[in-house]
């Protein structure tokens, strides 16, 4: 942010503070109700819809007396079976009802067919009476249902009319029929680590004057600008309520609205807040979106198409009405100052739905599962929804460095932003990307560990198993998690070391999964082959357990396991390999894990990689691992320790939380940033304040090429030059020769031109171009001409233009829409392979429709800050405009020199004379002093320029004061731009033109005091001035327009 912008803040504007509140958008809540109660609760609704229906008071009357029943009996367990059969009942009077309505209409329609051929009156009373007759009939068949005729229309209110009596039909209490349970949907790693940061809360809580809002609060925070950076301790994150969003398990799919109202107020005092969605958009959206397409895709498995491809549009839909569900009800408990952390592929979409209900909204995202390549992105229905959605977060978390690579490539790619290590670049924020490996609360399980249940459960194994090495598999079995391949595998070890046969067992865990599963046949078959094989009637190699065994019985396993063996040919962050580290405190038994795993960049070699596809090597690995010392293996386990320690679940959340919120302030700073705009009275009265005045007007190529544009221009400037004092200089990416003929308006000889950002110099009194630098290394063009002849000669309309120091691709002439695959393409390619290999700028121009590359060090900053080194050291005034992205860099520059302007002070030399000495600058900049000179050891002037720049040594010396230099003014200013390192704005040229008209009629009156020299008394002069050093500015992150 400059140093003069301006802050501006909405009047409006709600604290910034924190409110202590994290809102966690997970698919599914932690907590759902009892199954139990809620085939009670189906019983109830049954019983409300026959009380609505037409027809049997008998009915109505039965299952009233149910419901009365249930409510007023103390234990709801008690009538359960009761209830069953009343609502049987129900269901055959209803069905009895329906019957007698059927021959009813059939009746009346005989009755009309009969009233049409007889039109008399007297035919239609008999009509009626046979009617009546006929129906008569029908009473005596039903006669439990006689009484019923009189009250056909029943209506769906509180009491029924049988008669004379009322009975009354009592509300049901469903917070005493829905009880609260501990969901098995959601993801469970997360919630363990959002538990270990956050105090021991016993639910269900007490209800404080935080409930849910019933409407959306005020929508001021919508609009208002925060400037307070917030900033979260730890202590306040264990303090802070989490309150999650999600759905409250599958079968809340079918509840009335009065059920989701108590469950709604029932599950807040357990922090959850609960999203309900419609049967068929959940069906769309996890079903087949998340579970056949997203899920598959991330894990490199590309969806089965045509399988019910004209039904994928309408599945897209539903994930998106989805997501704006979960938008709508987050929204509507949002205060000003909460923190929004969004999870895992379910809710894509739901950042920028956020970002839209909420602008101002610190929002976080975290991808619990693999991001791919773009290349499978690619392939996906919705890519560019996905990504967008994506990029309304402040902050995009990644379990691994590569899954950010691939994520930050793949924006690149498709949607065409500029692309950073660190994020995104959008129009007017960025969006943050990090590495947040998740972990496991260590504590928590050590706690666990000692159960007794735990305890016995693994001395029971260890009898049973006495004497045999086990190795020990928990895996989902799904086409990720590599269960055949490690099957596979053993039954290759076992054929390759018979020796082990009889010494050692594999027990594998598969838990269940809801994925459609076709491997469990293949996997079965491949333990029923080993067993048959390798086994006996006192031995069985495999023991294969296809079921979620408690988690007592799995931490045993992990304590008594010799070998823990993971093959995922996908997987995110595998936990279950913390666990075991966790749990091999006293054991020390090694870890063989996938390399395709994302716990293994984080192990790095002290655990045993494998390739999960080759059999032979996991055979070797696990006979490794088998024989392994005690030394070595005490030696990995250390280093795993020391790792999961430090990367533990709490670190997970603190650092994700954390950096959220530094990326949301630094957002809500370029936010409430607004630069000022360019005054006439400010420029006007720094200019007649000044003597010596140095500007650089940046035009770019279009305008130099036109003259009409340039004429009002030109006039100005020509009257500026008039005056001996104004040094102007014209910086343009046109060519040469169009700068030539630019120069032509203008008297001979009178103007300086700068051409191809920087590559050409030519100085008012010369003829020539200087190239700018002359010794620059040129050997990446030959390399790049052949990649862009490549794709020119696939992209209609496209072209190279060579130069001197830069290469430009233009595809303005060709289709964009046809071609915008491969002009992204075409920008990843160049970055991709020279911008890591050469010291190269690819900078993308989407308005002029061009790529220009070029060198780094090859720019309008470099030249200009040539120029100021060299000749005009001692300018009063230095005046930067321009209206080009190049021009960027002659901004960053004056910005670096104004930082180091303030940070020098006047020079002070200890000096045993006490006399009056002059302090001088050589040409090239460096300092000069009598008294320097007499008493350092070398009498020569420093060497090296004020930016590293040196210049012939026959220059004459010129002197200058050093307090002339610190009240040196530096104005930059950039037309028409939102984001620019200049001080100042302005919307149009023609505002420019105005400016210098008024300044070209100012003349500066030249005084003796020009050519005098300033003479500095000595206690005012030193030897500690803060130079500013070529390191200085290659060492600036913001020096280069890139």
């Amino acid at each position: 942010m400059n140093s003069n912008s301006t802050t501006k803040e909405n009047p409006t504007a709600p604290n910034n503070k924190l409110t202590g509140r994290i809102l966690m958008a997970s698919l599914f809540l932690p907590y759902s109700y009892s199954t139990d109660d809620f085939s009670i609760y189906k019983n109830l609704c049954l019983s409300s819809s026959i009380n609505g229906a037409k027809g049997s008071v008998k009915a109505s009357i039965s299952a009233s007396a149910s419901l009365k029943k249930v409510l007023s009996n103390t234990s709801l367990r008690q009538t359960k079976q009761q209830l069953r059969l009343k609502a049987k009942s129900s269901q055959k009077l209803l069905r009895q009802q329906q019957q007698l309505e059927q021959q009813q209409r059939k009746e009346r329609l005989q009755e009309r067919l009969f009233l049409k051929k007889n039109s008399n009156s007297s035919l239609r009373s008999n009509s009626s009476e046979i009617s009546s007759s006929s129906l008569r009939s029908n009473y005596t068949s039903t006669e439990d249902m006689h009484k019923s005729l009189s009250h056909s229309k029943l209506g769906s209110s509180e009491s029924l009319v049988l008669s004379e009596e009322v009975i009354e039909v009592p509300k049901p209490n469903f917070e005493e029929i829905l009880s609260i349970k501990s969901s098995m949907l959601g993801n469970v790693g997360l919630q363990n680590a959002i538990a270990s940061v956050s105090l021991q809360q016993k639910y269900p809580r007490k209800l404080e004057e935080d409930e849910p809002q019933e409407e959306p609060i005020n929508n001021e925070h919508t609009t208002s600008i925060l400037t307070n950076e917030i900033q979260l301790n730890n202590a306040d994150l264990i303090h802070a309520q989490k309150i999650w969003f999600g759905l409250p398990g599958e079968q809340s799919l079918t509840l009335t609205d009065d059920a989701k109202e108590a469950l709604t107020r029932k599950l807040y005092r357990y922090d959850c807040v609960p999203v309900f969605v419609e049967q068929e958009q959940f069906n769309g959206h996890y079903n087949q979106v998340c579970k056949q397409i997203i899920w598959k895709a991330f894990h490199y498995q590309l969806p089965e198409y045509p399988k019910s491809a004209n039904k994928e549009q309408q599945w897209w839909n539903d994930y998106k009405e989805v997501n704006e569900k979960f938008a709508e009800v987050i929204a509507k408990n949002y205060k000003p100052g909460d923190i929004i952390w969004v999870n895992d592929y379910h809710l894509m979409f739901l950042p920028k739905i956020l970002r839209k209900l909420i602008p101002n909204a610190p929002i976080g995202f975290f991808l619990h599962i693999p991001f791919p390549s773009s290349e499978i992105i690619r392939c996906l229905y919705a890519r560019e929804q996905i990504l967008e959605g994506l990029l309304g977060a402040d902050l995009v978390g990644f379990q691994t460095y590569s899954f950010m690579r691939h994520f930050i490539s793949t924006v690149s790619r498709l949607l065409g932003y500029e692309a950073t290590p660190n994020g995104i670049q959008l129009e007017n924020s960025v969006v943050s990307v990090g590495i947040f490996p998740i972990g496991i609360d260590l504590d928590a399980i050590k706690e666990k560990r000692k159960d007794k249940k735990v305890i016995d459960i693994k001395n029971n194994l260890l009898e049973k198993y006495a004497g045999m090495k086990l190795i020990i598999g928990r895996d989902k079995n799904d086409y990720v998690k590599g269960v055949r391949h490690k099957l596979a595998s053993f039954e290759k070890f076992l054929k390759t070391y018979p020796e082990w046969i009889g010494k050692v067992v594999l027990i594998q865990v598969a838990l269940s999964t809801v994925e459609q599963n076709e491997l469990e046949c293949q996997v079965s078959n491949l333990v029923a082959r080993i067993n048959s094989r390798y086994g006996s009637l006192g031995y069985s190699p495999v023991v294969y357990l296809q079921q979620d065994i408690p988690y007592e019985q799995y931490l045993a396993l992990l304590t008594i396991a010799d070998v823990f063996l993971i093959t995922s040919v996908r997987d995110g962050m595998n936990l279950t390999s913390h666990e075991f580290i966790a749990c091999q405190n006293g054991h020390h038994s090694p870890l063989i894990i996938s390399e395709f795993a994302g716990s293994y960049g984080s192990f790095g070699t002290s655990v045993i990689r494998v390739n999960p596809w080759d059999h032979c090597q996991v055979a070797t690995a696990i006979n490794e691992s088998l024989t392994m010392s005690e030394e070595e293996k005490e030696i990995r386990w250390n280093e795993l320790f020391t790792y999961i320690r430090t990367n533990s679940a709490q670190f997970f959340v603190e650092s994700f939380v954390n950096e959220l919120l530094q990326k949301y302030n630094d957002n809500q700073k370029r936010k409430a940033t607004i630069l000022p705009e360019l005054k006439l009275d400010l420029i006007l009265n720094t200019w007649t304040s000044s003597r010596k005045k140095l500007l650089f007007l940046g035009i770019n190529e279009a305008r130099i090429k036109s003259k009409y544009e340039m004429k009002a221009m030109n006039t100005l400037i020509s009257e500026l030059i008039k005056d001996p004092m104004n040094h102007i200089y014209i910086l343009s990416d046109a060519l040469k020769e169009d700068m030539n003929e630019y120069s032509k308006a203008f008297l001979p000889q009178s103007l300086n031109l700068i051409a191809e950002d920087g590559g050409y110099f030519r100085a008012y009194d010369q003829e020539e171009w200087d190239l700018q630098p002359s010794n620059e290394d040129l050997s990446w063009k030959k390399h790049l001409l052949k990649i862009l002849k490549f794709y020119t000669e696939r992209i209609l309309g496209s072209y190279i233009e060579e130069r001197t120091y830069s290469v430009i691709w233009h595809y303005e002439k060709a289709n964009y829409q046809e071609y915008s695959w491969q002009i992204s393409e075409v920008e990843n390619h160049i970055r991709s392979v020279f911008t890591t290999n050469y010291s190269l700028r690819v900078l993308h121009k989407h308005d002029q429709h061009c790529f220009i590359i070029s060198p780094k060090n090859v720019n309008k900053g470099s030249i200009v800050r040539r120029i100021i080194e060299k000749d005009y050291y001692d300018a009063d005034l230095v005046l930067c405009i321009g209206d080009d992205e190049t021009d960027e860099s002659v901004f960053a520059y004056c910005r670096l020199l104004q930082d180091k302007m303030n940070s020098m002070q006047v020079p002070k030399i200890n000096s045993p004379l006490n006399t009056i000495t002059n302090y001088y600058y050589n040409t090239n900049g460096s300092i000069h002093s009598p008294i320097l000179s007499m008493t350092s050891k070398s009498s020569s002037p420093t060497q090296g320029g004020l930016f590293g720049f040196s210049s012939s040594p026959s220059s004459s010396f010129k002197r200058y004061s050093i307090r002339n230099q610190l009240r040196r003014k530096i104005i930059t200013c950039a037309i028409n731009r939102k984001f620019t390192k200049a001080k100042y704005v302005i919307s149009d040229i023609s505002d420019i033109e105005k400016i210098l008209e008024v300044l070209s009629q100012q003349h500066t009156m030249v005084t003796s005091s020009d050519e005098e020299d300033v003479d500095v008394e000595l206690d005012e002069i030193g030897l500690d001035v803060n130079r500013l050093s070529m390191n200085d500015i290659s060492n600036d992150r913001n020096y280069h327009s890139d």
